[in-house]
């Protein structure tokens, strides 16, 4: 039987599995969401979503990674909630001191059947854009 929406691994019709979005994409055993460019809005927490899907289920082995293009000295806010209670929080000025901790992979396992929020926000600038990825493998 072919497979629904023209190829690719499994029932893709109405997805996006090769480009950004909020949700999760599977490929296999692989799990991957690519956030794309997020704008936030100046604030004084992680209240801009950049992606936002509910796991299957299997649960995912795996990291989250974010970026901004953020170059002033404002607060950046960062955070992962599972099931509405947070998971990482973060939150450092972009003069260097907590750099390594926006760039960095973090590991993570995200339950099966759970919603998964990945937000962020800046404090004393507007406009800044930010991406996040989160990658793995289902067990």
């Amino acid at each position: 039987m072919p497979l629904v929406g023209g190829g690719g691994a499994g029932n893709v019709a109405g997805g996006n599995p090769a480009g950004t979005g909020t949700g999760l994409n599977y490929i296999g055993d692989h799990a991957y969401a690519y956030s794309g460019s997020i704008t936030a809005s100046n604030s004084s927490s992680a209240d801009t979503t950049m992606l936002d899907f509910s796991t299957g289920q299997h649960f995912v082995v795996g990291t989250v990674a974010f970026q901004t293009t953020e170059h002033a000295a404002n607060i950046i806010y960062f955070e992962v909630l599972v099931n509405g209670e947070s998971i990482i929080a973060g939150a450092w000025d972009n003069s260097g001191s907590g750099q390594a901790s926006a760039n960095t992979p973090i590991d993570l396992v995200l339950p099966s059947f759970s919603r998964i929020q990945v937000k962020w926000g800046i404090s004393g600038g507007s406009g800044a854009n930010g991406t996040a990825q989160i990658s793995g493998r289902t067990i």
